[in-house]
């Protein structure tokens, strides 16, 4: 028995007593250089989408019975709603598409039989090997912020503030080491009159090798900082991060932000000039 496309997806493979099913997501860019799917069942990690001659990406993922938010991470860029699915989810206060699994998913009655049932393919007598899966990665992103009284008068409001992050990649393969890493870090301030403005203060790209059970650990520029959030209220407090981890084809491997609004709102401060103020 099939599943029918069901918003932007195709639930496929026959429904035995199996506890997981095959889910197949599509999303149709012809003019798309990437395309990733990232949602619950990936723990925010984008999972990488091919491409085929008619300019429709699709991969496929096996998901137990359950509802599951997601959205398309095109271009490495921007995210965006499954435009073939109208079903909505709010999680940590920002809006998904959502895919239901389960009993419950709408199916294509079989068609009349003309000829006997086909039974289902047996296991090979020698199993396959295994297929190279995702990169098990992580990163860890640790801001210093540290800050000070910008004068020894008591009554003085004013503080600067010195901000550098420290980098930290771990491969937690054995027996695979990963070439021409890249990670992208984005930086912003806030404004302290207007939490509306934004600035981006460190943008920087940093090119690594990362060997099997290996720790990468660097170090971003500092960002020197100066406001008043009490009085007067004037100039840019560090708000967040924004880190992009591609492999050598260009392929995002993680996206982490923090907060995480940063991750659905990179299309709006990814080309901005350092320093510049921008609303958000």
């Amino acid at each position: 028995m099939r599943v029918l496309l069901l918003c932007g997806l195709v639930l496929v493979g026959t429904i035995w007593a199996e506890e997981k099913k095959d889910v197949i997501f599509e999303y149709e860019d012809a003019s798309a250089t990437a395309v990733a799917v990232v949602g619950e069942f990936s723990q925010g990690r984008p999972i990488p989408m091919a491409r085929d001659p008619h300019g429709i990406w699709s991969c496929r993922v096996s998901l137990s019975p359950g509802e599951y938010a997601y959205k398309f991470f095109v271009n490495g860029r921007t995210m965006e709603f499954d435009p073939k699915n109208g079903a909505r989810k709010r999680l940590n206060n920002f809006e998904y598409s959502v895919l239901t699994v389960g009993e419950s998913t709408p199916v294509v009655p079989p068609p009349v039989a003309t000829q006997p049932p086909v039974a289902p393919p047996r296991p090979p007598a020698v199993a396959t090997p295994p297929k190279i899966g995702k990169p098990m990665i992580a990163i860890e992103v640790v801001p210093t912020k540290g800050t000070r009284k910008l004068s020894s008068n008591a009554y003085d409001d004013d503080r600067s503030q010195n901000v550098q992050l420290t980098v930290i990649v771990k491969n937690r393969e054995m027996n695979r080491e990963h070439k021409g890493l890249t990670g992208e870090l984005y930086v912003l301030a806030r404004g302290t009159q207007d939490n509306r403005e934004y600035q981006v203060i460190i943008h920087e790209s940093k090119t690594f090798d990362l060997q099997s059970l290996e720790t990468v650990e660097y170090k971003s520029d500092t960002a020197k900082l100066q406001y008043d959030e009490r009085g007067s209220r004037w100039g840019f407090k560090y708000y967040g991060y924004l880190y992009i981890l591609r492999d050598a084809n260009n392929n995002v491997v993680l996206m982490q932000g923090v907060p995480e609004k940063l991750v659905d709102s990179v299309e709006k401060f990814h080309d901005q000039e350092l320093n510049d103020t921008f609303n958000m």
